[in-house]
């Protein structure tokens, strides 16, 4: 019996620890999910005799894509120390469950689809998205009742299946064709904001009517709202109109009583210079006139002025415009008329002078002065010599520059005479004033002198018998008569200077 009994124990000791291990998971043997959704792996257990808790031994093998529909198989297994071995074959299906949707573009509703003898009716359709296959507008089917060219109670039908089998919800727009739904369309005469002088007189302009089914429903318009003209404000006018299927419209104008403006007169400058001898424009200096009653009134302006163009100075303008409501503007400039042109030095001969040594000369005998204001007599005495180094005591080249000043201001260019010192002059030239006379001869003191050959006389000078200059005078005139009577009696010497010549002649005095 003993035998027998330790027989039996060894062999249940060995069949203990030949066992394999045993794995179980905590869930069932698949699951099903969603697709794009999450799972969780099941908790692998591992038991061995031997080894006891094995579970973090446990390996999980498989491969599963969770944006793609389908079975995939997932293994757990495990070894013991011993090389003995279980598993389990567990399931994740990844599946489409959820339905498509559709959604209507536009109104679900048509409340108002007038009956058309020609149909026209485009449906507006429907959109239709899937979390699987995403845009599925193109899968959607349609049914409908409608029949446009009758008045009743029609709808749409839409809906779609997805790839998986799931189909959507139907879902509806409701459309009733009756035979108006449009109201009357009023416009105004005229524009919509008006704006008018106070105590002007306002005449409504009025407003049109058309409807598509009963035509011109101007006369059916009312109108209501008033305007008082005498009265500063705004004030509405509502127009309004029906037609005969009760669909109204109505449209409003504003009317703005305001204060009458006045006229604007805008000009360039307040002072406005002009060039003296020059034609004047008054309405040179006017940009524009403008008027919110009349519009442009620049033909209405009127002008007073006293400018004279011939003269330099400071002159008043005025403007003044009237408007038809008798409201008026005046501006008032000044005028400056002046003298912006220079002076000119000019030579009567070439600008050069030919002249005996050690004779009597004067350089400003051979320029002209000129402006295009000035006299010559007044620009004389602004006549300056910038330069000038003649020496009438040795032959040779010098000169004598020149400037001048206008009474504006305004400065000439130098100009310069070259006169030519030599030892004798031309007999030519001393023979063309052998012509001089002097009348009467002796005199009481008044002699005149006259160059026959109309050449201008120049410089006379007269002389005392001691040499002594007592009466000196320029002149440009070929004939000049001369006022001796507040010198003594007795014998004197004229000595006219002309260019390089110098002519003396005996000059009696009684």
């Amino acid at each position: 019996m003993k035998i027998t009994l330790a027989f039996v124990f060894l062999f249940s000791f060995s069949s203990l620890y030949a066992d394999n291990p045993v794995i179980t998971l905590d869930a069932g043997t698949d699951t099903t999910i969603e697709v794009y959704s999450t799972f969780r792996l099941p908790v692998a257990t591992a038991i061995d005799l031997e080894d006891g808790d094995i579970s973090a031994a446990v390996i999980i093998t498989g491969n599963w894509l969770l944006h793609i529909t389908g079975d995939y198989p997932i293994l757990f297994s495990i070894t013991d120390d011993d090389g003995n071995k279980d598993s389990i074959l567990w399931t994740l299906k990844v599946r489409d469950l959820d339905k498509p949707v559709v959604t209507l573009i536009g109104p679900s509703i048509i409340e108002c689809l007038e009956v058309q003898n020609i149909p026209t009716y485009i449906s507006s359709g429907a959109t239709a998205t899937d979390n699987y296959d995403y845009a599925i507008t193109s899968k959607i089917k349609m049914s409908t009742n409608l029949d446009v060219t009758k008045i009743g109670r029609y709808y749409e039908k839409f809906w779609v299946t997805d790839s998986s089998g799931n189909t959507s919800n139907a879902v509806y727009r409701h459309i009733f064709v009756v035979y108006d739904c449009t109201p009357p369309v009023i416009t105004l005469n005229g524009a919509n904001n008006t704006i008018i002088w106070i105590g002007t007189p306002w005449n409504d302009p009025g407003a049109t009517a058309l409807d598509n089914r009963d035509g011109d429903l101007t006369n059916a318009i009312v109108t209501s709202g008033s305007v008082d003209t005498q009265v500063l404000g705004s004030y509405t006018i509502r127009y309004d109109v029906q037609d005969n299927q009760g669909h109204s419209a109505y449209i409003t104008r504003w009317v703005f009583v305001r204060e009458a403006p006045t006229p604007t007169i805008t000009i360039r400058l307040n002072l406005l210079a002009h060039k003296v001898h020059t034609k004047y424009n008054p309405l040179s200096a006017i940009s524009f006139v403008t008027d919110d009653v009349d519009g442009n009134l620049t033909e209405q302006l009127k002008v007073t002025h006293n400018v004279d163009t011939a003269r330099v100075g400071s002159y008043d303008v005025t403007y003044s415009v009237t408007n038809s409501l008798g409201y008026s503007d005046t501006v008032r400039i000044v005028v400056q008329v002046v003298d912006v042109i220079d002076p000119i030095i000019t030579s009567k001969n070439g600008g050069v002078v030919r002249i005996a040594r050690n004779s009597i000369y004067e350089p400003t005998d051979y320029i002209n002065l000129s402006d295009n204001y000035d006299h010559s007599d007044s620009l004389i005495k602004n006549l300056v010599i910038v330069f000038n180094d003649l020496d009438l005591t040795t032959n040779g080249i010098y000169s004598t520059e020149f400037q001048v000043t206008d009474s504006s201001g305004n400065i000439s260019k130098i100009y310069k005479v070259i006169t030519i010192v030599s030892e004798t002059v031309s007999i030519l030239e001393t023979n063309s004033l052998s012509s001089l006379k002097i009348y009467p001869n002796p005199s009481f003191g008044n002699i005149t002198v006259v160059n026959s050959g109309d050449t201008p006389i120049g410089q006379i000078t007269l002389y005392n018998l001691l040499g002594q200059e007592v009466f000196h005078t320029k002149t440009q005139d070929a004939e000049l008569a001369l006022n001796l009577e507040h010198l003594p009696s007795g014998v004197y010497s004229l000595a006219v200077y002309r260019k390089n010549i110098r002519v003396v002649q005996t000059v009696i005095l009684k």
